[in-house]
């Protein structure tokens, strides 16, 4: 966010007042002029992929100035994440455009309903009718349909690890705005996701409890039906092994599911690292390409991605489609470039969509 900093007002003699005043006047648009930068990127804002209730159904397009004057680009889907309690996950498009428009792609931010406004499989319906109404529009927009990515953090990152585990389930599309288009997306980039809500309490860390408690007024952390869990699936969570097991990523794995960059600081109080490690385990069980950030000291937190010091210390496994998992010794610093370096190689051939 951009801020004026005007000098402290000061007593003038009355007779320089009309002057100070008129020189103002003059010198104040031509200072705003110079410091104000136009963004990176064309802004399409305001559009609706299905009519939902309060804020959303909304998505917003941030695209490359020059889109429409060669191939079609491709699309990195975004929703931010608040433990499921809002439905403006569209707002943080801006964020996500200055990095990956200058680089060739388009940003697609979008809203699903929040866990107040419906339970599961309520936000996965939405986040698919949002990536089939992108096929939809994708010649109006310049898009390549055929290469889609899906990136969010928290329960952003839930609804973009959904999207990718889920894109051969017929089941699993809802009747939620436009339909026919496939709802698949080609990679997935997960920024510290739950993925097993059953096991997520045997692995927190000290003030992890409280947090959670505090979140939604409950009192036996996220096996709650008060936690953020909880209240997505409507139910204390090991009391109803069946939602549990639906709105769990792992359940839909398969040999079919994208190549996944899957990121999680071992430091994060509200979402264990261990439920990427779960995530990670499966994708490579399965023989995904995939890699896992493991960051040392990290908390639940997405501002890493801007540091070009070095940052965290990392543990990083790979998997490939022979099944074979790697330790990283050497593997770069986790930062804004890399995701952008793995998601042109996850995304250079493309898939069908």
């Amino acid at each position: 966010m951009r801020h004026s900093i005007l000098p402290p007002s000061t007593v003038l003699p009355r007779f320089l007042v009309t002057f100070t005043v008129a020189v103002a006047l003059l010198v104040i648009p031509s200072t705003a002029q110079a410091t104000t930068a136009e963004p990176p990127y064309r802004a399409v804002t305001g559009m609706t992929y299905a009519e939902l209730p309060g804020k959303a159904g909304a998505i917003d397009l941030y695209l490359p100035v020059d889109a429409g004057h060669g191939k079609p680009v491709p699309v990195v889907w975004v929703s931010g994440g608040c433990a499921w309690l809002c439905d403006d996950g569209n707002t943080i498009g801006p964020r996500y455009a200055e990095q990956f428009v200058p680089h060739g792609f388009a940003v697609a931010a979008v809203s699903v309903r929040s866990s107040g406004q419906a339970v599961f499989p309520a936000q996965l319906h939405d986040a698919k009718a949002s990536v089939r109404w992108l096929r939809a529009h994708a010649d109006r927009y310049h898009l390549d349909k055929n290469r889609i990515a899906a990136m969010g953090d928290s329960s952003g990152a839930f609804a973009s690890t959904m999207l990718g585990v889920t894109g051969n389930d017929p089941e699993l599309e809802g009747d939620v705005g436009v339909t026919g288009p496939s709802s698949a997306v080609n990679a997935v980039v997960d920024l510290y996701t739950p993925t097993q809500f059953a096991e997520m309490d045997q692995h927190n860390l000290p003030g992890s409890c409280e947090l959670i408690n505090e979140y939604g007024g409950g009192t036996n952390c996220h096996d709650d039906a008060k936690s953020p869990e909880g209240r997505l699936i409507g139910c204390r969570p090991s009391t109803c092994p069946d939602e549990v097991r639906a709105a769990s990523p792992l359940t839909y794995v398969d040999t079919r599911t994208p190549p996944f960059l899957v990121v999680h600081g071992d430091a994060d109080i509200n979402v264990p690292w261990q439920q990427s490690q779960l995530l990670f385990d499966a994708v490579a069980a399965h023989r995904v390409p995939a890699t896992f950030y493991r960051m040392h000291g990290m908390e639940h937190d997405m501002s890493f991605l801007d540091r070009t010091d070095g940052g965290f210390e990392h543990t990083v496994h790979t998997s490939s489609r022979n099944g074979e998992v790697v330790h990283m010794e050497s593997a770069p610093p986790l930062n804004w470039a890399e995701v952008i370096s793995w998601l042109d190689g996850a995304l250079r051939v493309p898939t069908d969509g």
